[in-house]
């Protein structure tokens, strides 16, 4: 069996519902969805420059703000009119927010929400305005999902309503959140840290109120979206954390299958191996999955949204597995290819001993590769190719199947091709093919192509699975030069390996006895 070090994962993530404030009247849908890439790559954009949260006061508007940005320095300067939430102007708030939320639900593109913006507020001069009417152009932006992030409009929007922040009202924050975080995941939208983080200060001084606690999920999603992973420390890990405690100790009795899996997804998106969250604020949590009918009334993919980040954060129970995979395989016809395939590797993660769940979904995935295959980018195909691998059998027609329809993926997809892969994405790919034993030499050698075009920029820790791997080839005549190229790249590297990556090397090529004199068997 050929060891695996690393398994690329990526799974689906829960589908963040930002839902405008209860109570509030609009003749429109009141909710979104934003999907987040958890594994995906985010298009490099200058950071806005954003002023600190500062008080509100009454500003003077002027048309030039639409050539520059603001910060809170610029109150008594060219800027916008905010209004906190003095009991005077309730009425005079409420009617702007009924006035703009009319005229947003008019609108067709992102680009006329931004028009209005200009037209309305910049260019009209307006003096008196309530920042709950930037967050609904905000929400009707992400709503229309528009390409705007390069737009000095959107950058006057976002200044203005940050140095105000302090004025949203609790009920907006998730709304907001989530707006903001699919503009930074998916639109590739620059926020500096220090700003994200005094908005997160600000949302954490508040008591959230108990007709809001319902909303909670929602909240702490938008927060595990909104800041980038290598952004995630311990204060968002602790904003996440005293927010699920909150939702525990007030509402989880009021816990459906959706908010279990918008929670699950924003703990594993926050977690951390150096910090990871408390088991017991987990535990808690599954100990609702396992309420009796818990499950009757979940969507499809509501099951497959708490699955994957049950596996994730610790080995289930068996109890609760068979319970999350007898309401999957009752509503499996209705499961898409993508979802399908996530399932797939949620239980490869679970373990090749508890190979009874994909036994009974090998035969639609197996649909889904042969129809399908226009869902594959390269992480899903990589993935695929090492959720297969785990439940390897020897004489498995079904295994066999998949592997062949696999393969075929990529003579059927004219989206996605051999040189969409990246160099480690092939190597792991050749670890499922080493692993099942492929044979088809015209695939393998399309595989060592890619790799051998990316030598140089594989991480070491691929390159060394690939050491392994590359054994495997030499069976194939025409790979034996594939076997020496791996061999030489690595020896380059072996100065500053460390002494745990030699001896893993000497193991290797001391085992293949085929280069006796290799300065890693020395």
């Amino acid at each position: 069996m050929y060891s695996i070090r690393r398994i690329s994962r990526c799974y689906t993530a829960a589908k963040s519902v930002a839902g405008l404030p209860q109570g509030h009247k609009r003749p429109f849908v009141s909710s979104f969805k934003a999907t987040t890439a958890l594994a995906g790559y985010q298009k490099p954009m200058r950071s806005i420059s954003i002023g600190g949260i500062g008080k509100s006061k009454p500003l003077t508007l002027f048309s030039q703000v639409s050539h520059r940005q603001f910060s809170s320095s610029e109150e008594n300067k060219d800027g916008f009119g905010i209004f906190g939430k003095n009991p005077e102007e309730e009425e005079d708030r409420k009617e702007a927010i009924n006035k703009i939320s009319l005229k947003l639900a008019q609108t067709k593109s992102s680009q006329e929400v931004l028009n209005i913006f200009q037209t309305d507020y910049i260019k009209a001069q307006k003096n008196q305005i309530y920042v709950e009417e930037l967050i609904l152009m905000l929400h009707f932006i992400v709503r229309h999902m528009g390409e705007v992030t390069g737009d000095t409009r959107l950058n006057i929007l976002l200044n203005v309503m940050f140095a105000h922040f302090e004025n949203v009202s609790y009920e907006y924050c998730a709304t907001t959140i989530s707006c903001l975080g699919f503009l930074v995941n998916l639109k590739g939208l620059g926020i500096e840290l220090e700003m994200k983080k005094k908005v997160l200060n600000e949302i954490l001084g508040r008591e959230t109120p108990k007709e809001l606690i319902p909303t909670i999920p929602t909240l702490v999603f938008s927060l595990s979206t909104f800041f980038h992973p290598h952004e995630i420390d311990g204060d968002v890990q602790k904003a996440v954390k005293d927010c699920v405690e909150t939702y525990i100790i007030e509402g989880v009795e009021m816990m459906e299958p959706a908010h279990a899996a918008t929670l699950l997804t924003a703990i594993v998106k926050t977690n951390s191996r150096g910090n990871p969250h408390d088991q017991e604020v987990v535990d808690t949590i599954m100990t609702q999955l396992e309420r009796p009918k818990f499950f009757d009334d979940a969507h499809e993919n509501e099951l497959i949204n708490i699955l994957v980040p049950i596996v994730e954060l610790g080995k289930p129970s068996e109890k609760l597995l068979d319970s999350i995979h007898e309401c999957i395989m009752a509503k499996l016809d209705r499961i898409d290819g993508y979802n399908t395939c996530m399932l797939a590797q949620a239980y490869a993660r679970i373990g090749s001993q508890n190979n009874k769940y994909f036994k009974d979904i090998a035969p639609h995935l197996l649909s889904v590769y042969r129809t399908q295959g226009n869902i594959f980018d390269s992480i899903l195909y990589e993935n695929q190719w090492l959720t297969i691998a785990t439940f390897k059998e020897k004489g498995n027609d079904t295994i066999s199947d998949l592997t062949n329809a696999l393969m075929d993926v990529m003579d059927n997809q004219h989206d996605f091709s051999f040189s969409d892969l990246h160099g480690y994405e092939a190597t792991n790919i050749l670890v499922g093919v080493a692993s099942l034993e492929v044979k088809n030499v015209n695939f393998i050698r399309n595989i060592v192509s890619v790799i051998t075009h990316h030598l140089k920029s594989i991480p070491t820790s691929y390159l060394i699975n690939t050491a392994r791997t590359s054994f495997y080839c030499l069976q194939f005549t025409e790979f034996s030069i594939f076997y020496s190229q791996v061999h030489d790249e690595l020896v380059s590297r072996r100065k500053n390996m460390s002494d745990e990556d030699k001896r893993d090397l000497k193991s290797i090529y001391k085992a293949h006895n085929e280069i006796p004199d290799s300065p890693f068997v020395k």
